[in-house]
This record gives C-alpha cells, structure tokens and sequence, in this order.
C-alpha cells in the first residue's frame, strides 16, 4: 500500500516537473522571440515631387430644342455645333483634338393634372463633345470661353477640364528611391542614437501613390488622383525593416 502510494507521489512531482519546464520552455522562447524582434528597426521614407500635367481634355454639351420637327431640330443644333467648333478652331485647337460624339434625341410631352399626353411640346437634341490636348495651358485658358457662344442664343454647358500625367511611371522609379534613401538615412539616425548600427534590410514595402494638388494633406488607403490641379504633387511611402548591430 505504502509502496503504491510512494510510486503515485513520484508520478505525480514528475508531472509537476515536466509542466514547470514546458511552461518555462514557452516562456524563454517567447523572451528569445522578443529579443529577435527588437533587433529589428521598422522606418518609413516619404518622397514627394511636384509636376505640371501635361496632358487635359474637358467637354460640353450643345442643346437644340425645337416645336416643329425632329429634322427642324437637328438644323439647329448643326448650325450651334458648326460655331462652336469654328470657335475651338479660333482658339488653337486641331481637329485630331476634338472628338464629337453621338446625337441623343428625345421629345417632351405636355402634361395635364401631372400625367403626360400624345401631345409634343417639343423636340429636344443634344451633342457633347471632347476636346483633350497636350497643350494645359490653352486648356486652363480657353474652355470657359465657349460659354460666350451663351451670348448667340447657343445653348451650351461647359465643364470643367482634367489635367492628367501622361508618363507617370518614370516619376515612380524616382521616387521610390528619394524614399528608399529617406528610410535609410532615418534608420541610420535611429539606430546611432540609440548606440547602435543597422544591418541589412530584411523587408520592404511600397505604399500606394498619392497624387494630390500642392501643400494638400489628403490620402486615401486605395491612393489619390487628383484631376483638378494641373500642378499636382505625387507623394510615396516606403516601409522598410533593418536588422539592428550592437
């Protein structure tokens, strides 16, 4: 009896035991995980480059409406569509720079105790067209000046243009260095205050492009285009972690 009893005691402070070490097993290699992360120093690079747009296209639209026929209709909105073009021409701009698109005809119909009839009020065709360019400035300048043709009884909505980077991709490259080479220098400060070295980068990521109109503080996890501006700043984050030398 005694000796069972005295065998289920060493069973028991064996098993006391084995968890003791397994439990501080678990918590040294959870202190040697911490060590290694610590000799790991994670900085952030920022680049930022300010360019003109070099390319911008805006559109209009030009709206005939007539009370005699669909063909009565189309006669005047061609001869407003005639003048405007006539008008861009005067201004600077090729035809290959003009794009006219489809004709939308439609009719509006009279009412009567709110519900509409048979009967045509009038006729209604209406035309937009684009005008895009390489030339921003005769973009910026000369698109609000179709809104003259108001004064000729032309019916015309003009809206306002969007500048874009036609070679974006060349400005990435750059960047992504000026951010590299910001990191780096931010992790060597870091790193020699803290009276150490840093190693080699051990990872790397790229944030997504923000290109925003100047001196503006606006980001977006999905990245900014701004087509308002035609000076815009195109900014990239870099994140990149060193290995840290005592």
């Amino acid at each position: 009896m005694q000796k069972n009893f005295g065998l289920r005691h060493v069973i028991v402070l064996a098993l006391i035991i084995a968890a003791a070490l397994i439990i501080s097993a678990c918590t040294l290699s959870r202190f040697f995980i911490k060590l290694e992360k610590d000799k790991l120093l994670c900085v952030k690079g920022f680049a930022e480059k300010i360019v003109k747009s070099d390319v911008g296209f805006f559109r209009f639209r030009i709206t005939a409406r007539t009370k005699t026929s669909p063909a009565a209709c189309y006669k005047l909105l061609n001869r407003s569509m005639q003048t405007a073009l006539a008008e861009l021409k005067k201004y600077g701009f090729n035809d290959n720079e003009i794009t006219p698109h489809n004709v939308c005809s439609s009719q509006i119909y009279k009412k009567e105790k709110g519900k509409e009839t048979n009967e045509i009020l009038y006729y209604v065709q209406q035309q937009d067209v684009t005008v895009k360019s390489n030339d921003v400035e005769l973009i910026r300048q000369k698109h609000k000046e179709l809104n003259s043709l108001l004064a000729q009884g032309i019916e015309i909505d003009v809206n306002s243009p969007e500048y874009f980077i036609s070679d974006l991709n060349k400005y990435k490259i750059e960047l992504l260095a000026q951010a590299t080479e910001n990191a780096r220098l931010r992790a060597q400060t870091i790193a020699k205050n803290s009276g150490a070295e840093t190693g080699k980068v051990v990872w790397a990521q790229q944030g997504v492009i923000q290109i925003t109109a100047p001196l503006s503080t606006e980001t977006s996890g999905d990245g900014i285009y701004n087509t308002d501006s035609l000076e815009k700043a195109i900014k990239l984050v870099v994140t990149l972690k060193y290995t840290v030398e005592k």
